[in-house]
């Protein structure tokens, strides 16, 4: 049986370039759109994600559209001992379905002191150095989808 998912989303985390940025800890998100919330659990797969300086790539279906994204909250439960923090660059979102963008930079550490943390990153329209970072990665902003689609893309299915 074939189910149309209305939002279909890549999400893409940008973390730091340098050593102890990266984390194996889980990672949750929550989507915040103007129409509706999303909640996504467990980023970390069995592959190595959010190494330091990896571009990590997921792919989120959603039975629902979420409108606009306001915000996101990303939660880290610092449920691993040998490096429970993260320093996350940006993450970046692209609706293939309806062909909307949004960004968010953060250029900080989620999580600490063996506690686990939720930050909420709002939108923020691209300025020029983000561009410019998100373009060494091989992302044009105006051609995300197609981009965002060449790497290996985990898929996440909420509904």
């Amino acid at each position: 049986m074939f189910l149309w998912r209305t939002f279909h989303c890549p999400v893409g985390f940008k973390t730091a370039n340098f050593y102890g940025a990266g984390t194996s800890a889980q990672l949750s998100m929550k989507l915040n759109g103007s129409q509706s919330s999303g909640f996504i659990k467990d980023f970390n797969g069995p592959d190595d994600d959010f190494e330091h300086g990896s571009f990590d790539v997921f792919k989120i279906l959603s039975d629902f559209d979420l409108g606009d994204i306001k915000s996101i909250e990303i939660t880290n439960h610092m449920n691993n001992d040998d490096n429970p923090e993260w320093f996350l660059e940006w993450a970046v979102i692209h609706d293939d379905v309806n062909d909307r963008l949004w960004t968010f930079p953060l250029r900080n550490w989620i999580g600490g002191g063996g506690m686990a943390e939720s930050v909420t990153i709002n939108h923020s329209k691209m300025e020029d150095s983000f561009l410019s970072q998100i373009a060494h990665y091989a992302i044009n902003p105006y051609h995300v989808t197609r981009n965002l689609k060449q790497r290996t893309i985990k898929q996440l299915v909420h509904s």
